[in-house]
């Protein structure tokens, strides 16, 4: 990492370094895990451990205390110079999609709806600045995930109770939230290639009909059946239009 923090100095405003920081930055990130690796003794993984925190402690630009883990993870800021640097060069992609998989550490403490934008910003920023790329289908499936992966289905249960009521606030839940993340999903999908839009139309439609926003769901229902007629899900879609008569 010396070696190339060195060589970054040099030039870091020539295009041979863009590389660089994107070995660095993963690098960087794989040396928060140094303290998990299995050292053979428990005196060498102590060392391990102080070796790490010395190390996170002397770069607070690059690392952060997590107060809920007690260690320091990396905030990606090798990955950030590249991105800001040379926008252009295609190591600023990898870069770029590194940031979404960095720990952003804290807890949700059993908000319902901070797990969902937890997983959803970071890939949503990343499909705001490249909405076609080589990761797009990937950061698409995984921005998808965070929705039905947290709240789906005909009942929504949670850590801290179920939710019976869609359209009513708990302590540990709020629909307006949910509401503005879904339609963050909705205009995100209007910058992606079409082919990702009836997935996110039909997921944006299944939460409108659940926050009893049932002209907007129809609409969404039938923007894919009009728009996608060989989209997979398709029965789906057509039973649940079928539902609003």
């Amino acid at each position: 990492m010396g070696m190339l923090e060195d060589a970054i100095a040099k030039a870091p405003e020539d295009p041979h370094s863009a590389p660089y920081y994107l070995l660095l930055g993963r690098l960087k990130k794989e040396y928060t895990h140094y303290p998990e690796y299995d050292a053979g003794s428990p005196e060498r993984t102590k060392q391990n451990i102080k070796e790490f925190r010395e190390y996170a402690q002397a770069r607070p630009t690059e690392f952060f205390h997590d107060d809920p883990s007690d260690t320091f993870l990396y905030n990606g800021a090798q990955f950030k110079e590249l991105v800001k640097r040379h926008p252009s060069d295609p190591a600023a992609v990898e870069a770029a999609y590194e940031i979404t998989n960095l720990s952003q550490g804290g807890e949700c403490e059993g908000l319902i709806l901070c797990y969902i934008s937890g997983a959803f910003e970071p890939v949503r920023k990343f499909l705001t600045q490249y909405p076609d790329s080589p990761h797009t289908a990937e950061a698409a499936q995984r921005a998808d995930d965070a929705f039905r992966k947290t709240l789906w289905g005909d009942r929504w249960k949670t850590d801290l109770g179920e939710i019976t009521d869609p359209t009513k606030a708990t302590d540990y839940y709020d629909p307006a939230e949910l509401k503005k993340l879904v339609e963050q999903y909705e205009e995100l999908g209007e910058k992606l290639p079409s082919r990702f839009r009836p997935r996110i139309y039909e997921t944006a439609a299944y939460y409108h009909a659940r926050l009893r926003e049932t002209d907007r769901a129809r609409t969404l229902y039938e923007r894919i059946l009009s728009q996608f007629p060989d989209y997979e899900n398709m029965r789906e879609v057509r039973q649940k239009l079928a539902a609003f008569k």
